[in-house]
């Protein structure tokens, strides 16, 4: 599942190197940042980086919305956003919490469990899971499974 996140990273990151004028935004950058690159071609490489690993740490849906880049790419239907969010979701509660919920995954994915109770899914789940985001990766159709 890493890898989806990691291409919709690598994909952004081509975009904006081949057109920087695409990470215009009203985002505020502290000074530091800007004096600690050597020129406008750095600061584009950092900012872009920074903006990136944004989207490793909160939740799809709010980065795809954000991003009228992959917007326009037309990529995700709000279906397909809802899906790869929540299979996401799954993905940090595991890496980062061991199953366990607590008040983000259940904001983020919907309240299901109690915080504190484990969340459980089973192998076949977990791999249709992984085939819609390999789908949706290649452009293909996800199938429904």
């Amino acid at each position: 599942m890493d890898n989806f996140e990691i291409y919709l990273g690598d994909l952004l990151y081509e975009i904006w190197m081949s057109n920087p004028n695409t990470l215009k935004s009203q985002n505020t950058v502290t000074v530091e940042m800007v004096l600690n690159c050597a020129n406008i071609e750095e600061f584009v490489i950092v900012y872009a980086r920074e903006r990136i690993s944004k989207m490793k740490k909160g939740s799809i849906k709010t980065f795809i919305k954000d991003n009228n880049l992959i917007n326009e790419l037309a990529i995700f239907n709000n279906d397909k956003i809802s899906r790869v969010d929540r299979i996401l979701q799954i993905r940090h509660l595991f890496s980062h919490s061991n199953g366990i919920v607590d008040e983000q995954f259940n904001r983020n994915y919907g309240q299901i469990l109690n915080i504190g109770d484990e969340f459980f899914i089973n192998i076949k789940d977990v791999l249709n899971h992984m085939n819609y985001l390999a789908d949706t990766m290649w452009k293909r159709t996800p199938k429904p499974y």
